[in-house]
């Protein structure tokens, strides 16, 4: 960050991975002053948004409490690829609006944008959080069955948090030994020795933050 600032002060015009990379890194430590600025040299200087830049926005502006930004920024971005709406998807659950996350996802499938794994750990959190609980199953037994997609142990996490969240502890420890290939065991044992809702809270938008972060790193590489 410290170099990207000194990049601007001398003259030297960042590209939009660099300004990426700099979003990235500002989202992770949750300097939204920093974002701001950089943001504001984006518009200043009449640098194109592309989807990488901003999808880096979405996760900063959400991860820093700014859910309007987040929204606006994800409204005018012009392609919106996986990434984006992962990010999105998974701002609206972590500032509790499931039932929205949820819709958003839908919208997602309506605009033929096919779902991937960060995808699903943000929109099954958020039928937890929102108390979803037939949306949550439907939308986990969809993953192999239309999406061909293997849950793995942060989306058995996801359906035990689901199921104890919401009054079906008894169908959470069900569900946790239905796997037969015992991918999800320690999903189940991380949620037994949690006790409170805020440390259920914490567990479930640590793992979403951070493959989305993840994924956001390697898409950033790319571009």
């Amino acid at each position: 960050m410290l170099v990207c600032e000194e990049m601007l002060e001398s003259g030297v015009v960042p590209n939009e991975k660099t300004l990426s990379c700099v979003l990235s890194a500002c989202a992770h430590v949750g300097e939204l002053h920093r974002g701001r600025r950089v943001h504001c040299y984006i518009i200043k200087n009449s640098i194109g948004v592309n989807t990488t830049v901003g999808t880096t926005l979405i996760d900063l502006y959400a991860k820093c409490g700014c859910l309007e930004e987040a929204i606006l920024v994800f409204e005018r971005l012009p392609d919106k690829n996986v990434y984006a709406w992962a990010a999105m998807i998974s701002g609206l659950a972590a500032h509790g609006y499931g039932k929205d996350a949820v819709d958003l996802f839908q919208t997602m499938l309506r605009r033929h944008v096919s779902p991937n794994e960060v995808t699903f750990i943000a929109v099954l959190s958020a039928c937890a959080h929102g108390g979803l609980v037939e949306e949550g199953q439907r939308l986990f037994m969809s993953m192999k069955e239309r999406f061909i997609l293997e849950p793995n142990v942060d989306h058995y996490a996801c359906m035990v948090d689901l199921f104890g969240r919401n009054g079906f502890a008894r169908r959470g420890k069900d569900f946790d030994r239905e796997d037969a290939n015992g991918a999800n065991k320690c999903a189940f044992d991380d949620k037994k020795r949690l006790k409170s809702d805020d440390l259920y809270k914490t567990l479930d938008n640590f793992r979403v933050q951070m493959r989305l972060s993840d994924e956001l790193e390697d898409l950033t590489a790319q571009s």
